[in-house]
């Protein structure tokens, strides 16, 4: 059964819910925040709302690293020099079936997943005749690209293709961010001095 609050706006009673969708902020969010869950949960299951998930790309001023610049210390010594922080990328190394973070400074013979792009995720209700459970804001995320889904308790789970996130977006429920990730193999260059 739905609670009602008295609306400022509209100067009635109207159910909680009502609140979460309005523009104003008439309660503060600590009064609203405990009941929250409780209230998207009926919706839910009333049928009147479902969730979609909304994926916005993260903008992010790295350069692409190709494989020979993977782990080179002399770019990380000239920004620093320069100034500049090093840019940090992420590699992912799939072990024992587990994915886990991959450090420049050691070596593998396997293959190592590299972030191309990353996306924030948001949950938001929409109504039942909505076409899509995920949505991409802005540029859709490239094909060649496999998704590696971080959790808020900082695993990772490595999905086989784009379509795998589209048919179970249920996936992104305990989600915090969503990599694409092209595999990759280290190398090793040697120069003539």
């Amino acid at each position: 059964m739905s609670e009602y609050v008295w609306c400022k706006k509209e100067e009635s009673r109207l159910p909680i819910y009502r609140c979460f969708f309005c523009g104003r902020t008439c309660y503060p969010e600590k009064e609203l925040r405990a009941q929250k869950d409780k209230v998207i949960a009926d919706l839910l299951e009333s049928g009147k709302f479902k969730e979609c998930y909304i994926m916005k790309r993260k903008s992010t001023k790295k350069e692409t690293v190709s494989v020979l610049d993977f782990g080179s210390q002399e770019k990380d010594q000239q920004q620093a020099k320069n100034g500049e922080t090093p840019e940090e990328t992420r590699i992912f190394l799939m072990e024992d079936g587990e994915l886990k973070p991959f450090s420049p400074n050691d070596f593998t013979t396997s293959i190592l997943y590299h972030e191309e792009e990353s996306y924030t995720i948001e949950r938001k209700l929409v109504r039942p005749g909505a076409s899509k459970n995920v949505v991409f804001s802005g540029k859709r995320p490239s094909r060649n690209t496999t998704p590696i889904i971080v959790t808020k308790d900082g695993n990772y789970i490595l999905l086989e293709s784009w379509q795998e996130l589209d048919a179970n977006p249920q996936q992104l429920l305990n989600a915090k961010e969503v990599i694409g990730a092209s595999a990759v193999r280290q190398v090793f260059v040697l120069t003539k001095k």
